[in-house]
C-alpha cells in the first residue's frame, strides 16, 4: 500500500513536471547508474490498465496469470534487434603505446582484439570459446595475461597469450579460482589471487611465467575476505595488497615477499572504513588510495609507506564518490572518475601536488576502465553514451599532469539494423521522494527518455537501487 502511494505521488509529480518543463538542457546518457530511469509520452503520464481479468496458465500449468495480457508471438522478433548490438571495451595498450587492445563479442563471447589506430579494423587475437575477463599486458613485453573460466563455472584460470601468434598457455591448475593478476616491473613474475591451497581461502601466489609449474604461495589467509595484489615495488621485493571484506570495510597492506611479513598500512579492523589502493607514488615513499575515512564521499588520499606522518587528502574535496582512480606507469600522473547523479565525470590528477582538474570536452555517459599508455602521454577508457554502445576512446595528454588535448574515438560498436540518430537522449530531472511520512522528502534524480511523436505511449519506470 505504501509503495503504491509513493508511486502515485511520483507519477503525479512527474505529470505536472512534464506540463511545465521546457527541456532545454539535454543530457546524453544511457541507463547510467541513475536512481530512476523513466520513459513516458510527452503529455500522458498514466499506468496502463488491462481490462481483462481472464485467468490462464503457462509453463505446463506451473504459472497462473490473471489480468495479464498474452505476449504477442511476434514480440521476440521485434525486440531481438535491440539485443543484436556489439559493444567494445578498452582493455589495454600495446607495448609501444601506438595501438590498443579491446574486448568485443564474437559468437556470444568477449574476445581480445588489436586496434592499430583510431577507426581501424579490429584484429582478433584470442579465440576461446568462453568470454575473456581481466586482461593485463606484460611490462616491457608483448605477452598478455588474461582470466577466463570454463562453461560458466566461475572458476577463472589465468592464461598467457602471445598476440603475434595467438598461442595461449594456461598458467594455473585448472581447478581452483585464479584471477586479479599483477605483473612485476620486469615482466617475468605474475602475482594473483588463488584458492588452490584449500579451495576456499583467497591466498596470494606468485608465478614465474617462464616456468608456471613453479608458482609459490606468498600470503596464506585464514578468513573468507578477498585479498588481492595491487602493485609490485620496482625492486620486486614488496607487494601492495588490498583486503576487501565488503563495501564498508577494506584495508591496505604491504607484504615483504621474502619474509612473508604483512604490515597494515591503511584502515583499522576495529573501525571499519573503505580504503581502496591505487598504487605507489613515483618515489615509492607513499601509497595513494580512495577512502571514506572522513565520513564523507569517497576521496583521494596519500599516506607514507613508513607508517609515520598524517594522511594527506586533496585540498579541494569533491562531494561525489570517486568510482575509479588510476595512476600512470611512472605515477607522475593520475586520473579519476566520479559518479555525479548517475553521470560520469573525468578528472586529471597531479599526485605530487594532490591537485586535480575536470576534463569537460567529453560526451556525457558512463566512463570506465581507465588506463594510461606506457609513456603516460595518453589515457584510454571505455565510454558508454545514449547513442552508442560502449566504445574505446583515447585522450591525448599535455606535458603537465593537469593538461589534456584531444579525445578521440577509436572503435565504433555494431548497432545491427538500428540507427543511432533515432535513439532518444534523456533529460536529467529531480523530484521529491517521501521518506516514511508525507512530511519528509529527499530529492531524487531521474533520467527521462521522451518518445518522439504524439502518443499516447505506455509508461516504463525502472527503479535502480544502490
Amino acid at each position: 500500500m505504501g509503495s503504491m502511494k509513493t508511486l502515485t505521488q511520483i507519477m503525479a509529480f512527474l505529470g505536472s513536471l512534464l506540463a511545465r518543463l521546457q527541456f532545454k538542457k539535454r543530457v546524453r546518457c544511457k541507463h547510467i547508474g541513475a536512481s530512476l530511469l523513466l520513459a513516458w509520452s510527452a503529455w500522458t503520464c498514466s499506468i496502463p490498465v488491462f481490462a481483462s481479468d481472464q485467468m490462464r496458465t503457462e509453463s505446463d500449468g506451473n504459472l497462473v496469470l490473471q489480468g495479464i495480457p498474452a505476449i504477442p508471438a511476434e514480440l521476440p522478433d521485434r525486440l531481438s534487434r535491440f539485443h543484436d548490438t556489439r559493444s567494445t571495451s578498452f582493455a589495454g595498450w600495446t607495448h609501444d603505446g601506438k595501438g590498443i587492445y579491446v574486448k568485443t563479442r564474437i559468437d556470444g563471447a568477449n574476445q581480445v582484439h588489436l586496434v592499430s589506430r583510431p577507426g581501424a579494423v579490429r584484429r582478433q587475437i584470442s579465440f576461446a570459446n568462453e568470454p575473456v575477463g581481466e586482461v593485463v599486458r606484460q611490462p616491457n613485453g608483448n605477452l598478455i595475461a588474461f582470466a577466463m573460466d570454463r562453461g560458466g563455472s566461475g572458476f577463472d584460470q589465468i592464461y598467457l597469450l602471445d598476440p603475434a601468434s595467438a598461442d595461449t598457455t594456461m598458467l594455473t591448475d585448472g581447478r581452483s579460482l585464479n584471477n586479479r593478476m599483477v605483473w612485476d616491473d620486469s615482466g617475468q613474475k605474475l602475482a594473483f589471487r588463488s584458492t588452490r591451497r584449500n579451495g576456499a581461502s583467497n591466498d596470494i601466489w606468485i608465478t614465474d611465467t617462464a616456468s608456471a609449474d613453479q608458482a609459490h604461495l606468498v600470503l596464506p589467509v585464514t578468513d573468507g575476505a578477498l585479498w588481492k595484489p595491487v602493485e609490485f615495488s620496482r625492486d620486486g621485493k614488496t607487494l601492495l595488497i588490498q583486503y576487501y571484506a565488503g563495501i564498508t570495510e577494506s584495508r591496505i597492506y604491504l607484504l615483504d615477499i621474502a619474509s612473508g611479513g604483512l604490515k597494515l598500512l591503511v584502515g583499522d579492523p576495529e573501525i571499519p572504513t573503505s580504503n581502496v589502493a591505487s598504487g605507489f607514488s613515483h618515489d615509492e615513499q607513499s601509497v595513494l588510495f580512495i577512502t571514506n575515512q572522513r565520513g564523507e564521499a569517497a576521496e583521494i588520499a596519500k599516506t607514507r609507506v613508513s607508517g609515520d606522518g598524517p594522511v594527506t587528502y586533496v585540498e579541494k574535496p569533491i562531494t561525489w564518490d570517486i568510482t575509479e582512480f588510476r595512476l600512470s606507469p611512472d605515477a607522475r600522473r593520475g586520473a579519476f572518475v566520479t559518479n555525479e547523479e548517475g553521470i560520469s565525470r573525468l578528472y586529471l590528477f597531479d599526485p605530487e601536488s594532490m591537485r586535480f582538474t575536470r576534463f569537460r570536452r567529453i560526451p556525457i555517459g558512463v566512463i570506465s576502465t581507465l588506463e594510461f599508455s606506457p609513456d603516460g602521454r595518453k589515457l584510454g577508457m571505455t565510454l558508454d553514451t545514449a547513442r552508442t554502445p560502449s566504445d574505446a576512446f583515447v585522450l591525448s595528454l599535455g606535458s603537465k599532469a593537469l593538461n589534456a588535448k584531444r579525445l578521440r574515438r577509436w572503435t565504433y560498436g555494431d548497432l545491427g539494423t538500428q540507427n543511432a540518430r533515432q535513439f532518444v537522449e534523456p533529460f536529467l530531472v529531480h523530484y521529491p521522494a517521501p521518506i516514511l511520512t508525507d512530511e519528509l522528502f529527499i530529492i531524487m534524480h531521474a533520467f527521462v527518455y521522451l518518445p518522439r511523436g504524439k502518443g499516447p505511449f505506455p509508461v516504463v519506470i525502472y527503479v535502480k537501487g544502490g
